[in-house]
């Protein structure tokens, strides 16, 4: 099997520890042009990113330098300006804007919005098992951010939650489009000169091994579907060293979300399959069916013949455009039959069994 290499990625965290810019193999000074370095937010294997001051401005930004190395300038180089003109098109708030592109004294830069969060790795690594709604809202909105991106022709490629942020709102926030390709490019613009996959396996598309398939929205789809899994479960759907992972990914179905999440809905365990099928024709036809699968699943009208979610009285349209915060603490949903009745009704059977029950405490102490 050809090799394979993984990126190391940099997601811009609140919560880094501060580091002096004098520590960077870039040697970033204190003034870097238009900009005044705070502090080291993060640093990997593909560079360093700063959290800095726009002094024309006068707003904070992430500085994302990357490592470049001697006989790698031009590749490293050449996927930073494709960032930039990727995302430069791109006009959403759950993805990550670029302010700013150029080189100052030599060193090649990505000026970004500073996004005050955590990397949805954060969350996962907690422990703490998020409900079905609130992961599916999660998904919902990073999905209705890659239906523009497609919109606008250009693939991601990279989805993991290492390159998700979860800013202070509450928001998912979409990072790093550094291995983004266009619709138009088919197959290349994925594959290195020197015939490398480059991705993150557990979370790359059966089809992205194969040097010849063509790419598509479908790729990022079942990115996607494996961010949901991993929400879910709190664990990956496929895990161990590169080459075995690409074998699981190719070759095996991962393990079933009911057996991993005993009282998972139906519902949501058939989008998450749906999202992750082998065959990218099996899996939604957009970014915007997804979606509207998750859309459905959290307002709790899909299926006929499957259980209804229990209803909330607050979930309605106005819960899509709604913080990640405002659905409170997570906790599990189980698949239930059953109905709901109008708030008035439930008053009055309120009502009514208070009344009963001061009717017999009333009778027993006449009796007594």
């Amino acid at each position: 099997m050809r090799e394979l290499k993984e990126t190391v990625e940099l997601s811009a965290s609140s919560d880094a520890r501060p580091e002096s810019p004098s520590t960077d193999a870039q040697g970033l000074p204190p003034v870097f042009g238009r900009y005044r370095v705070e502090r080291l937010l993060g640093r990997g294997g593909m560079g360093s990113v700063y959290l800095a001051r726009d002094q024309q401005l006068g707003r904070p930004v992430a500085l994302k330098i990357p490592r470049v190395t001697p006989g790698q300038s031009d590749k490293y180089l050449a996927r930073l300006k494709r960032e930039a003109l990727s995302v430069a098109a791109l006009h959403h708030p759950n993805i990550c804007a670029v302010y700013d592109a150029g080189e100052i004294d030599g060193i090649h830069y990505l000026a970004m919005p500073y996004i005050n969060g955590r990397p949805l790795t954060e969350y996962l690594q907690s422990g703490k098992q998020q409900s079905e709604r609130a992961a599916a809202l999660t998904v919902f909105k990073i999905a209705k951010a890659l239906e523009e991106a497609h919109h606008q022709g250009i693939l991601h490629r990279d989805l993991k939650p290492a390159n998700i942020m979860i800013d202070s709102r509450g928001e998912p926030i979409v990072m790093d489009f550094g291995l983004a390709s266009r619709l138009s490019d088919g197959i290349e613009g994925r594959v290195t000169q020197e015939g490398a996959i480059v991705g993150t396996p557990e979370y790359m598309a059966p089809e992205l091994f194969n040097r010849d398939a063509a790419i598509g929205p479908a790729s990022d789809i079942y990115g996607l579907g494996v961010v949901l899994y991993e929400l879910l479960t709190q664990q990956r759907p496929f895990a161990g060293s590169t080459v075995g992972v690409v074998g699981q990914v190719l070759h095996r179905e991962p393990p079933p979300l009911e057996s991993l999440r005993p009282k998972i809905n139906p519902e949501m365990a058939r989008i998450c399959r749906t999202a992750m099928a082998k065959n990218p024709a099996e899996r939604f036809g957009s970014m915007q069916e997804f979606a509207d699968a998750l859309s459905a699943f959290i307002r709790g009208k899909y299926g006929a013949g499957l259980a209804p979610l229990p209803a909330l009285t607050d979930m309605d349209d106005q819960l899509l455009s709604a913080p990640l915060a405002s659905l409170g603490p997570a906790k599990s949903l189980p698949v239930v039959p059953g109905f709901d009745l109008p708030p008035h009704l439930k008053w009055l059977i309120g009502v009514a069994a208070l009344v009963i029950v001061l009717l017999v405490l009333g009778m027993l102490i006449f009796a007594s």
